[in-house]
């Protein structure tokens, strides 16, 4: 199947009002930044057979707010429920994936050759992935070998995509320990 994209004037867009997606005002900032270095390289989706935005509401709030007149959009035809499921389906951070150990190397490479400010307006600087297990650690270290009784926070950060792999991982690492009061949050 062939897809066309076309530029269409951002008065013409109709969001769908039903779009369950947010965006924090520091992650427009970012994204808006992105649209500014990059463009919009990917398409607002629209539903020919409804009219509704399917996918790209939060670029086309960066991109009105940049001030710009027109953005590329793709055209699908679906039916009310395939669309709000598309909708869903595009946004879902189950099936979003997650990134590898290779990520610091990467950045570091682009780190290397963008201005400051540009790996900053980017939001890359916040991607950097810290030694989370071992944040803490030394809370452990110091407590006597039989750990019942332990009552300590432990704040693991993680993308929330990968909330459940996470863990999954810290309770293999505490199996000899209570995990009653335990929460990832």
């Amino acid at each position: 199947m062939a897809l066309a994209i076309k530029l269409v004037p951002v008065t013409d867009l109709k969001p769908a009002a039903y779009n369950p997606r947010a965006i924090s005002p520091e992650s427009l900032e970012g994204l808006k930044s992105s649209l500014t270095r990059f463009g919009m390289v990917d398409p607002v989706i629209v539903n020919m057979t409804t009219g509704n935005m399917v996918g790209g509401h939060q670029r086309l709030t960066a991109a009105i707010a940049l001030g710009w007149k027109e953005v590329p959009c793709v055209h699908v035809a679906l039916s009310l429920i395939e669309e709000k499921a598309l909708n869903v389906t595009l946004n879902n951070q189950r099936i979003s994936g997650h990134f590898t150990d290779g990520l610091q190397t990467l950045l570091e490479e682009i780190r290397l050759e963008f201005e400051d400010n540009d790996f900053t307006d980017l939001k890359l600087d916040e991607l950097v992935i810290g030694d989370a297990f071992s944040e803490g650690g030394s809370h452990v270290a110091n407590t006597e070998e039989n750990l019942d009784g332990l009552k300590h926070t432990f704040k693991v950060k993680c993308p929330p995509e990968i909330k459940d792999e996470v863990l999954v991982i810290l309770k293999r690492a505490f199996i000899e320990t209570s995990l009653e009061g335990v929460e990832v949050v």
